[in-house]
């Protein structure tokens, strides 16, 4: 079967969901590409808005951490991936064109959404652990 997707929404609801993630990467790409321009020899503010953005998704995903076992995953799932993602958008507009940010941030940031199907091998891997 096929579990934890999009489709289990309506149709309304998905299209709103992506229009709403879509809307929150574009606005957060054009503050970051503004602040980039504006400061185009200052280093500082492109700095100061990475840490910023780094410091606001690490507070959506904070984790009650008990062992080692859990902060290694934290520190693989959620920040490293954090840190290069905003470290590497803040390079994009701070080097490159607010279309070059865009075509990375868009994508990324929307297949969760877009991709319809994410298959549930639970059943599939319990059975395949007897016929071994």
């Amino acid at each position: 079967g096929f579990s934890k997707n999009i489709l289990m929404l309506n149709l309304k609801d998905a299209l709103i969901l992506i229009i709403i993630n879509l809307v929150m990467i574009i606005s957060k790409e054009i503050l970051r590409f503004g602040i980039a321009k504006n400061s185009a020899y200052k280093k500082f503010p492109i700095i100061i808005i990475t840490i910023f953005f780094i410091i606001f998704r690490l507070c959506l995903n904070i984790p009650t951490i008990y062992n080692f076992e859990e902060l290694f995953i934290y520190l693989c799932t959620i920040l490293i991936p954090a840190v290069v993602e905003e470290l590497l958008l803040s390079y994009l507009a701070f080097n490159f064109s607010f279309k070059a940010v865009l075509f990375y941030a868009i994508p990324i940031g929307l297949y969760y959404y877009v991709l319809p199907i994410i298959p549930d091998f639970g059943d599939l891997q319990q059975r395949n652990r007897f016929y071994q």
